[in-house]
């Protein structure tokens, strides 16, 4: 596996997120290789078919056999791996998996700030239930400023649009909308994401109709939002 590796990764040392790492991540599985080739070649594998292909399943069963060979090792699994497994987790509904992975990477004592934040905003979100509104604000709040600290914009927007679906739970729209507005749309706009643009004017609209109704000055506003979103949608 070692010579395999060293041809097959690229310069920065990861195996590229294609058909060729799900071949690397099961030889690397069945030959005993390195933690680090394992983890890096489950990391690109997983990406690849939960990212590209969006087989959940599929990447799961290949991240879940490293983490447990990484924990024969005394490891345990990477913060990269424990979130891209609870990602994969939570898209097939498996909740009880998802927020255990998550709670394994929050217990982790190394991992860049990054993905110790998204860690920490995601645990937030799947526990919302059981802490309450006011605890997941605080963590999604606390993973926010890492994100602005640490200059990473796209999960910052992402954690702002989950603070802003959790105060549209707590009936705080006005906030809930100047968030998306303020804080998303100008970075969804510079960044050109489609998905993102399209779904914020979606959220938008649905607040505004729930402020207001069907009624008032926001009724053109509130179907522009909505033409565009559903344009957005169908273009991409």
């Amino acid at each position: 596996m070692a010579p395999l590796a060293q041809a097959w990764r690229d310069a920065s040392g990861d195996f590229p997120p294609d058909p060729q790492a799900v071949e690397a991540a099961r030889l690397a599985l069945i030959g005993g290789a390195a933690a680090e080739v394992v983890e890096s070649a489950a990391c690109a594998a997983g990406g690849f078919l939960f990212n590209t292909l969006h087989d959940a399943r599929a990447a799961l069963a290949i991240l879940e056999p490293a983490r447990a060979r990484l924990e024969e090792r005394g490891g345990g699994g990477t913060p990269r791996l424990l979130l891209l497994a609870s990602n994969c987790a939570e898209r097939i509904g498996e909740t009880v998996l998802r927020l255990a992975l998550l709670e394994l990477g929050l217990a982790l004592k190394d991992g860049r700030p990054v993905e110790q934040a998204q860690l920490v905003a995601q645990h937030a979100v799947a526990t919302i239930g059981r802490d309450g509104p006011d605890q997941a604000l605080a963590r999604l709040r606390q993973a926010a400023k890492v994100f602005e600290e640490e200059g990473d914009v796209r999960s910052r927007a992402v954690t702002m649009g989950r603070i802003a679906d959790v105060l549209q739970q707590r009936g705080e729209s006005e906030e809930a909308l100047r968030i998306h507005l303020e804080e998303r749309l100008p970075i969804a706009l510079r960044m050109q994401d489609v998905d993102s643009i399209a779904h914020i004017r979606l959220c938008c609209a649905m607040l505004r109709v729930k402020a207001s109704g069907l009624q008032g000055d926001e009724i053109q506003t509130i179907l522009d939002e909505i033409a565009e979103s559903f344009s957005l949608y169908v273009k991409h």
